[in-house]
């Protein structure tokens, strides 16, 4: 693949998505449901140890998610809108010219995983703003921050989001320094 194609845009494209696709203000929000809005259909498999999901794209257009059925219904939530961010926002990113058939691999922690370990051949950087870009599709700007003074555990009830994917989500949205003073740090008690 080419050189990161992507910037620090994923929580902006995350949004836009949102626009085209969840017409809806409840929460949580429901990735199965854009993907079908999208077009990508989406199975549960067992997949190989350490692997949340899996995303398929081929030249002619047809996308594919693969959910790994042993991990719990949050983090299978979650490994969807990663793959989302693959077939989507990275996708999207790639020249016409340079797209060719891929699979994305989706490990919890794809920007910790040793390149060479990783299937999926991804920049470590483009993994990491997968993972950002899905924690903003579940966990929108906008309805987190009114919401923001909650304990976390609240908050991963509101949004149906892994704990430590929301704990990153509040960190960015929040910013690192308030996380440090009295009051903020009741959020995780």
């Amino acid at each position: 693949m080419n050189e990161l194609a992507i910037e620090h845009g994923s929580e902006k494209q995350a949004s836009l998505l949102l626009e085209r696709t969840w017409a809806s203000t409840s929460l949580p929000i429901d990735p199965l449901q854009i993907a079908s809005q999208l077009a990508i259909k989406v199975e549960l498999e067992s997949l190989e140890d350490g692997v949340l999901a899996a995303a398929v794209q081929s030249i002619n257009g047809a996308a594919m998610i693969y959910i790994n059925q042993d991990f719990s219904a949050l983090y299978q939530r979650y490994g969807c809108a990663l793959e989302i961010g693959a077939l989507t926002y990275y996708w999207d990113s790639v020249p016409l010219d340079q797209r060719h058939d891929f699979t994305h691999v989706g490990r919890i922690f794809d920007f910790q995983v040793d390149p060479v370990q990783d299937l999926s051949n991804f920049d470590p950087f483009v993994d990491y703003e997968l993972h950002r870009f899905a924690q903003a599709l579940l966990m929108p700007r906008q309805q987190l921050e009114p919401m923001i003074d909650q304990k976390e555990a609240e908050l991963n009830r509101t949004f149906s989001v892994p704990i430590f994917e929301a704990g990153q989500r509040i960190v960015e949205v929040v910013g690192s320094s308030s996380l440090f003073d009295e009051e903020s740090n009741r959020r995780f008690e």
